[in-house]
C-alpha cells in the first residue's frame, strides 16, 4: 500500500482522534516493544493494511505532522519499517495484489494530477510486475544475491542504494537487479512520502484550515504528545539537551507561565528583566545548555 489515494466518507471526530492515537503510539513503539502487534491488538481494525481507517490514519498523520522536520522524518521511517514489515509476509498472490493495486491507484491518481515521480514509481512497480507473472520474482523473499533480471530507476529514487553502492548508475538511471527489488520498494515508498511532503506546501487552502481549525489544532496537540511522551518514558533520546533551534518543535509543551512568556517574547522580540530571568532558568532546566538559554 503506497497510499496514493485517501478515503472517502465521514467519521466521526471521536473516532477519528481514536485512529490517529492508535496508529502513533504503534510507531512510537514499534522499536522499543518485542511483540507491539498483541500489545496493539485491541485496536487492530485501524492497523489493518489497505483499509479505510489504515489509510485515514495514514494521511491524517501526513497532515498533522506537516512543519515539523523531526516528526516528518520520525513519520516516514515509521511507515517504510511498516510497510517492509506487511509485505516481508506477503506470498505470492499478495505480491500480485499489491503491485496491482498501488499500480492501478497510481493510474486513477494521475488522471486529475500530474506528478512525475507517481509516474516514474508507477512505471518501476509495472517492471517488477512483469517479472512477478513471468513467475521470475514469486516474493520479496527472493534472493538478494539474483541478477538475473534488471530495471532501470531514476538515480534520484533509489538514493540509498546508491549510497551503499549496491546498484550500478548509467547515464542518471541505477541499474537495480531483481535481488534489490524490496530495497527498491523501500526506497520508492520513502521518496513518494518525502514529494507528498513537499506537495503539501504548496496547498495553501489546506495549511489555512491546518492552523485555523481548532479541531485539527488539538489533534495536532495530541498526536506530538503522544510523540514527545513517548520517546522520553522509553528512552529513546539518548541525548537530553534541547537547542535554540528545537524550541519551535517544543514550545507547544511548555507550562502555561513559560508558554505566555514565550508568545510575548516572539510578539515583542524582548522581555521584562524577571520574565528574561525566569524563562532563561526554565530553559536550563529542560536541557539548553547556558549559553544559549541566555
Amino acid at each position: 500500500m503506497f497510499y496514493i489515494k485517501p478515503p472517502r466518507g465521514n467519521i466521526n471526530l471521536h473516532k477519528l482522534q481514536e485512529c490517529i492515537e492508535t496508529r502513533m503510539k504503534y510507531f512510537v513503539r514499534m522499536d522499543t516493544v518485542s511483540d507491539v502487534n498483541n500489545e496493539m491488538c485491541s485496536n487492530v481494525e485501524y492497523m489493518m493494511s489497505g483499509t479505510p481507517l489504515d489509510r485515514t490514519g495514514h494521511f491524517m498523520l501526513r497532515l498533522l505532522l506537516f512543519g515539523n522536520n523531526r516528526l516528518q522524518e520520525f513519520l516516514i521511517d515509521s511507515e517504510t519499517k511498516l510497510l517492509l514489515t506487511r509485505i516481508n509476509g506477503f506470498v505470492y498472490k499478495d505480491l500480485l495484489q499489491f503491485l496491482k493495486t498501488s499500480i492501478r491507484h497510481i493510474e486513477e491518481y494521475l488522471n486529475d494530477s500530474q506528478m512525475s515521480w507517481l509516474t516514474t514509481i508507477g512505471e518501476s512497480l509495472k517492471s517488477i510486475q512483469t517479472f512477478a507473472y513471468a513467475s521470475h520474482y514469486e516474493s520479496f523473499q527472493h534472493d538478494e544475491l539474483c541478477s538475473q533480471n534488471i530495471i532501470l530507476v531514476p538515480f534520484q529514487l533509489c538514493l540509498s542504494l546508491l549510497k551503499n553502492r549496491e546498484v550500478s548508475l548509467r547515464k542518471g538511471y541505477c541499474e537495480v537487479p531483481c535481488g534489490k527489488w524490496k530495497k527498491l520498494i523501500e526506497n520508492l515508498f520513502s521518496s513518494h512520502l518525502k514529494f507528498c511532503f513537499k506537495e503539501i506546501a504548496s496547498e495553501k487552502r489546506l495549511l489555512y484550515e491546518l492552523k485555523c481549525d481548532q479541531r485539527l489544532i488539538d489533534l495536532q496537540n495530541i498526536v506530538q504528545n503522544i510523540y514527545y511522551n513517548g520517546i522520553e518514558s522509553d528512552g529513546l533520546l539518548n541525548n537530553k539537551t534541547v537547542s535554540a533551534k528545537d524550541i519551535e518543535n517544543v514550545y507547544s509543551y511548555f507550562p502555561p507561565c513559560m508558554l505566555n512568556i514565550y508568545r510575548y517574547l516572539k510578539i515583542d522580540h524582548r522581555l521584562s528583566h524577571q520574565a528574561r530571568f525566569d524563562f532563561s532558568l526554565y530553559l536550563k532546566d529542560i536541557g539548553m545548555p547556558l549559553h544559549e538559554s541566555i
